[in-house]
Parts: structure tokens; sequence; C-alpha cells
């Protein structure tokens, strides 16, 4: 598996941000408390355009605890990853037997001809020790090879804090030709 440094080429488009930080902080390798990049609200979505064709293995996300309560809070609690699909006349569009594909239009609410399948969710723990937390696409995507140039992640709410803070989103795959 190769990490997400060598893939991605710049953030895609974005919903949420606020505070003067783009979305490309999320993708920052380096993590330093504060460093984040900030949602307004307890939602958002942010989109990353890989540098290749990748078979998408795996992804995580990072929120580092600071000395705060209100910053554990401000952590994405449940998120979801998506595979934006290059062909609308894709397999997975045509013969979605549960792969969840969906118009891109219903996560990010802004207006679009393309489609998603949900690749992984994630539910992030402030009881782990860990701050980085990870987990590997589901079985049907895996067994698909399907290689994505695109993806999606969804924040769908947080901790209860009124705003949400992704130190770090990664992919992990293997680039395809």
């Amino acid at each position: 598996d190769s990490a997400m440094w060598g893939f991605v080429r710049w953030t895609l488009g974005f919903q949420g941000g606020f505070g003067g930080r783009g979305p490309e902080e999320a993708l920052n390798p380096s993590i330093e408390v504060g460093r984040c990049w900030p949602m307004s609200g307890n939602r958002g979505t942010i989109g990353v355009h890989l540098t290749g064709k990748v078979l998408i293995k795996s992804f995580s996300i990072t929120h580092i605890r600071g000395g705060s309560r209100a910053d554990g809070r401000r952590a994405p609690k449940f998120v979801r990853l998506w595979g934006i699909l290059e062909d609308r006349d894709s397999e997975w569009v045509s013969a979605d037997k549960g792969n969840q594909v969906v118009d891109i239009s219903e996560i990010s609410g802004q207006a679009s001809l393309e489609y998603v399948v949900l690749l992984s969710e994630l539910n992030y723990s402030l009881e782990s020790v860990h701050p980085t937390q990870s987990n590997r696409t589901f079985d049907a995507v895996d067994g698909k090879e399907i290689p994505f140039t695109r993806v999606l992640l969804e924040v769908k709410n947080n901790w209860g804090h009124e705003s949400t803070c992704l130190y770090k989103l990664a992919i992990y795959g293997m680039e395809t030709q």
C-alpha cells in the first residue's frame, strides 16, 4: 500500500470551510495543534483529486487532541468515503445492487451530473488512544477492482461543537495504469 501523499494533485472542492484555511490543510502531512481544516457547523465535505487511477483499499482521518474539551468535540464523529465514478454508464450506476450509488448532489448539495459509490464508513472514537483512525473499503468495492481518480469525504457529524476540525485525511491503495 502507498500513502496518499504520492496520489494527491489538488483538492476538488469543499463544503463547509471557514476561518481562513483551505481544504488543502487536511492534506498537509505535518500535524500541529490548531492547524486543521475548519468546517463551519458539524458537517461538511471535501473532494480530493488523486494524481492517477487508484485502487483504494483504506483511508484514515486524524484529529489531534488538544488540551481543551472543546477541541475534542470538534473532531469528526461519523464520516463516509465516496469514490466519484468517471463514467455515468458504469456498471455501478446501471446495475446498482446494494452498492450505494447515488447522485453526488445528494451528498454535496451542489448540482452535478456525477455519481458516487460508497467506499467505506468510519466512526471516529474519542476514547481511542490513537489520533489517526482508519477503515478498509467495503468488500463489495474491494472485489470489483475499480480505480478512482477522485474521492469525496463526507463528514456527517462531530462530537457536539458548532464547528468541525479535520487535521488529516489519507487515502491508501495502489496506483494503476
